[in-house]
């Protein structure tokens, strides 16, 4: 059976970082969504509208105010509207009428919170709303994350331990919650200073069979985690506050062997499945290295300014960088710390 490798993180953060970015807070992204309308005024509504002194276009349109949930005051706006058959002569207002036929079409603008790609979550991870905006939310959602990880992690070890993995990766996982438990209290108490609360982490039912875990960890370890570690260390290198930059750059360490300790949790365990769930688990990290340049354009976005956030547009170029050398397969080599990155 050939062996799957990946890439050195270490190597990737080298050759990606170049651009910049850094990981996001909680985006709102909106979405303009077009849904077309058809319905019957009663004659009472056809009464109503015919007494407004309103031309016909403003007619039609209080007709779908009538008939449609349209409120122009909470993103939803009416953008074409008609009445009857548009061959028929007699006016649809007209008091001999007493039914109107309606269509309309409405745009609405939906918003959407979307959570940044910020490491590794647990299996079942439910996305947490953060009130507010500004650094207060971007440190709460990062500490939220943060401690999410923790639970990765030892569910991570928990079943690595069960699947009788080597001692060397169960005790890196055993280390990595330990990291990630002193980012989540690093995170929180920047939060606090900001007012910010940050919210608890909730996460379903998580499956340890060999199967389960290679998916999970393809997409949370070898993108979210190792992407993680671009972004922290692109942060580093953008942050003017010595402080922020303190507490970062010991992140991008610890991110950076955490990355690289789920390609090492790869190769294992895709070389105990069979063939065709190797092939679903490669599938599964393809589709996660599609949708990262998006994730991480919309993290960029909510990044408040002073904390290395990055344009979206250079954020997604990154991504896209990140996947292209990371679909390379080379054999991997040891570890390189954060100093040694940021000196290529």
């Amino acid at each position: 059976m050939a062996r799957t490798h990946l890439p050195h993180l270490a190597s990737l953060v080298a050759a990606v970082l170049a651009d910049g970015c850094c990981c996001g807070g909680l985006e709102t992204v909106e979405t303009t969504v077009t849904t077309e309308h058809q319905g019957t005024l009663t004659a009472a509504q056809v009464q109503q509208v015919r007494e407004a002194e309103l031309d016909d276009d403003a007619r039609c349109e209080a007709a779908c105010h009538l008939l449609f949930d349209v409120d122009d005051d909470y993103g939803t706006y009416i953008t074409a509207c008609s009445t009857g058959d548009p061959d028929e002569v007699v006016d649809p207002w007209s008091p001999e009428k007493t039914a109107v036929t309606v269509s309309c079409r409405v745009e609405s603008i939906e918003s959407q919170q979307v959570e940044p790609t910020c490491g590794r979550r647990p299996q079942g991870h439910r996305a947490a709303t953060v009130a507010g905006d500004g650094r207060g939310r971007w440190f709460a959602l990062a500490a939220h994350l943060e401690a999410a990880s923790v639970q990765a992690f030892e569910e991570l070890a928990r079943a690595l331990a069960r699947h009788r993995a080597p001692v060397g990766l169960r005790s890196r996982c055993v280390a990595a919650a330990r990291d990630e438990r002193r980012h989540a209290h690093a995170m929180a108490r920047l939060a606090a200073r900001e007012g910010a609360t940050v919210p608890r982490c909730e996460a379903g039912p998580c499956h340890d069979d060999l199967f389960a875990v290679a998916l999970h960890n393809a997409v949370e370890g070898c993108v979210d985690e190792a992407f993680a570690a671009v972004l922290a260390a692109a942060q580093v290198q953008a942050l003017t506050d010595v402080q922020l930059r303190r507490v970062f750059a010991t992140i991008a360490d610890d991110e950076c062997r955490h990355g690289q300790l789920a390609f090492d949790v790869h190769a294992w365990l895709l070389a105990r499945l069979p063939s065709d769930q190797r092939a679903q688990v490669e599938a599964a990290r393809a589709q996660a290295l599609a949708a990262l340049p998006t994730r991480a354009a919309a993290a960029a976005a909510a990044t408040p300014p002073g904390l290395g956030g990055p344009s979206p547009r250079r954020a997604a170029a990154m991504a896209r960088r990140f996947a292209a050398l990371l679909g390379a397969t080379q054999s991997p080599k040891r570890r390189t710390n954060h100093a040694e990155i940021a000196e290529v």
